[in-house]
């Protein structure tokens, strides 16, 4: 995602790397997530309705359940 794969020292860092561009991801999923819910609660709105209860849902890709 863009990180860069040497460190302070200018030696190569795979490690750190790896573990940014995985933090990136959740960020991104997260990110995605609430859009989504955001998306929801606007259609709703849209057609005269209110959303009054906590809204479910899980990721098929990584299996992450948001609430």
């Amino acid at each position: 995602m863009g990180s860069s794969v040497y460190n302070e020292s200018h030696c190569l860092d795979t490690t750190a790397k790896e573990a940014i561009d995985n933090a990136d991801k959740y960020l991104f999923a997260d990110k995605k997530a609430m859009e989504f819910v955001s998306l929801l609660h606007r259609m709703a709105k849209a057609a005269g309705y209110i959303i009054t209860d906590r809204i479910v849902f899980l990721d098929k890709q990584t299996g992450k359940e948001y609430r």
